[in-house]
C-alpha cells in the first residue's frame, strides 16, 4: 500500500477522532523523521508526515502548533541551505526569496496574534481540510 493510500486512511482515522496517547521514544521519531524525509525528498512535500503525527496526539493545541511551527522552519532552512550549496539558487531567486519573506513574516505574526487554543477544534478542522485537499490533488486522475 503506498502513501497515496495511506494518507487518505489516516486523515479518516483522525476525523474519526483516533489519537495517539503512548509515549514515542528515539526509534519511533526516527521512523517519523526518516519517513517524512522520505517522502520530502520524493514529493518535495515533507510536511503531511510530520502534521499528521502531530495531529494524531493528544497534546495541547499550543504545543502541537508549535512543534509543527519549528518542523517547518527548520525544514525550510535545510532545504535553502542544501540548494544554495548545490548551485540550485542564483541571486534572482535568493532575492526574491527574501522579498517574499517580508509579507510572509508580516502575516505570520497576525496569525501568531490571531491565534487563539480554544479554538482547537476549528484548527483541527482547517488542517483536516487542508490535508484532504493535497491528497485530492496528489491523485492520478488529475494527469493528463
Amino acid at each position: 500500500m503506498g502513501i497515496g493510500h495511506r494518507l487518505p486512511i489516516t486523515l479518516v482515522a483522525l476525523i474519526a477522532g483516533w489519537r495517539y496517547h503512548g509515549r514515542l521514544g528515539k526509534v519511533g521519531l526516527s521512523g517519523i523523521g526518516g519517513a517524512a524525509g522520505v517522502i520530502g525528498g520524493l514529493t518535495g512535500m515533507a510536511g503531511p508526515v510530520v502534521i499528521l503525527f502531530y495531529l494524531a496526539n493528544a497534546r495541547h493545541i499550543a504545543t502541537v502548533r508549535a512543534n509543527i511551527i519549528l518542523f517547518l522552519a527548520a525544514t525550510d532552512a535545510i532545504i535553502v541551505a542544501n540548494l544554495l550549496w548545490r548551485g540550485l539558487i542564483g541571486a534572482p531567486v535568493f532575492v526574491l526569496g527574501l522579498v517574499l519573506s517580508v509579507p510572509y513574516f508580516a502575516t505570520t505574526m497576525l496569525g501568531q496574534a490571531a491565534f487563539r487554543p480554544e479554538y482547537a477544534r476549528a484548527y483541527r478542522g482547517v488542517a483536516y481540510c487542508v490535508i484532504a485537499l493535497a491528497v485530492m490533488t496528489g491523485l492520478p486522475i488529475w494527469e493528463g
